[in-house]
């Protein structure tokens, strides 16, 4: 009897011997299928897409091999910025004594022009315009066939009004962003051959390129001073 309890107490521990081989083998196996599993994850994962460009050295590098051919315009840099404000007098000394921008030209009733008045500030090669439509019902006189006050029932008669400006356009733009900035200005080597060149690549076009006369007065001034 104590014979066959040993055999089989040696049978049970030889089962339970077995019983924990296959489990460390079946935990061996989860094991290496998690591990395949989350191997695909990686490999799947390292498929997706990555950036052709890592860092800036190499997005510099990449850029010194390619040849652009982007300007088309002929620009020749920035002219100035121009800003739409209520007041253009109270801002012009806002900026002047805050910047130290120095007045460098205007433009309004006094010049002939009775949208809107303007002055230029200028730093070094910075230059700010800001402008302010005048008042609708000041400025304007109605037209006989309609008294409303929208642009098309009031007849502008001052000689020099500034071109592509909209009176209306300017009070509602101040409405509804206060000072703002409204146009950048570009220098350009041709206006006329840089107007047609962005018409033709797709760009609206607001006015034609036109030479205001009142600009010139100062320039020619100048010349004779010297």
């Amino acid at each position: 009897e104590s014979l066959a309890l040993l055999l089989s107490s040696g049978s049970s521990a030889c089962y339970g011997l077995k019983h924990r081989q296959q489990s460390a083998s079946r935990l061996a196996l989860s094991t290496s299928s998690s591990t395949d599993s989350s191997s695909d994850v990686e490999a799947s994962s390292s498929k997706q897409w990555q950036p052709k460009v890592k860092n800036l050295k190499a997005r510099r590098q990449l850029l010194r091999g390619q040849k652009h051919n982007s300007e088309t315009i002929g620009s020749m840099g920035f002219h100035h910025i121009e800003f739409y404000v209520g007041d253009a007098r109270t801002s012009t000394q806002v900026f002047s004594s805050a910047l130290g921008l120095k007045i460098v030209g205007s433009t309004g009733q006094h010049t002939g022009n009775d949208q809107c008045v303007s002055y230029a500030l200028e730093s070094g090669q910075v230059r700010f315009l800001l402008t302010a439509p005048y008042s609708q019902q000041v400025v304007a006189s109605p037209s006989p066939s309609s008294s409303s006050s929208s642009d098309e029932s009031q007849e502008f008669d001052a000689p020099n009004p500034l071109p592509g400006f909209s009176p209306s356009y300017a009070h509602n733009f101040f409405g509804k962003h206060g000072v703002a900035a409204r146009a950048i200005g570009i220098q350009v080597e041709n206006a006329t051959q840089s107007f047609a060149a962005a018409i033709e690549r797709g760009a609206e076009a607001v006015v034609e390129p036109t030479l205001v006369m009142a600009f010139l007065a100062p320039q020619k001034k100048l010349k004779k001073e010297r």
